[in-house]
């Protein structure tokens, strides 16, 4: 269980937090300070110096820290997008009331693109076939949808390699609304 919000002073007994129901029962819990998370994200952000934007990753649940609060504290201080692993993650964002950007950082299935559409998302694309199959989509779903290609700099681990076509889809318009 993960207590990711300020009704917690630092200060507070542990026996007046073990009366909380939530974590009452249970042997563990993890306690977060989103003001510590705000703070941690600002000085971060100090140290690239303008020269780039901090987009904080809150997939898996911002890593067990709560993904819907810590996104909240965090677009609350002026921070985004937000990036998450799968489209399911981003919906939560999304129906918690977090706006502006959030980055989908893994290709999802093709079934997903509707729901993607339909909430705003910006959508990672790594493989040719499924940005040829995307450019097929009906435009109104494109027209909802940030698409963005993930290319393979040499990890070989995801993303188009540049032997596969990547100057084809640079040159070709597959997804222009």
């Amino acid at each position: 269980e993960s207590l990711a919000d300020d009704s917690h002073d630092g200060e507070e007994a542990m026996e007046t937090r073990l009366n909380d129901r939530a974590i009452a029962h249970r042997d563990a819990w993890v306690e977060v300070d989103l003001g510590a998370v705000v703070a941690n994200a600002q000085a971060l952000a100090e140290r690239l110096g303008g020269v780039a934007r901090l987009a904080p990753v809150v997939k898996a649940n911002a890593y067990g820290h709560g993904a819907v609060p810590v996104s909240r504290a965090l677009a609350a201080a002026g921070f985004g997008p937000f990036c998450v692993a799968t489209v399911d993650e981003a919906i939560q964002l999304r129906e918690a009331g977090v706006g502006g950007s959030i980055i989908v950082l893994y290709e999802p299935p093709l079934r997903a693109f509707p729901d993607a559409a339909q909430v705003g998302l910006d959508i990672t694309l790594g493989d040719a076939r499924t940005v040829e199959l995307i450019s097929q989509r009906p435009l109104v779903e494109r027209e909802r949808l940030r698409l963005q290609l993930k290319i393979d700099t040499g990890m070989t681990r995801q993303g188009l390699r540049s032997e596969e076509h990547t100057s084809e889809l640079q040159s070709r318009q597959y997804l222009v609304c």
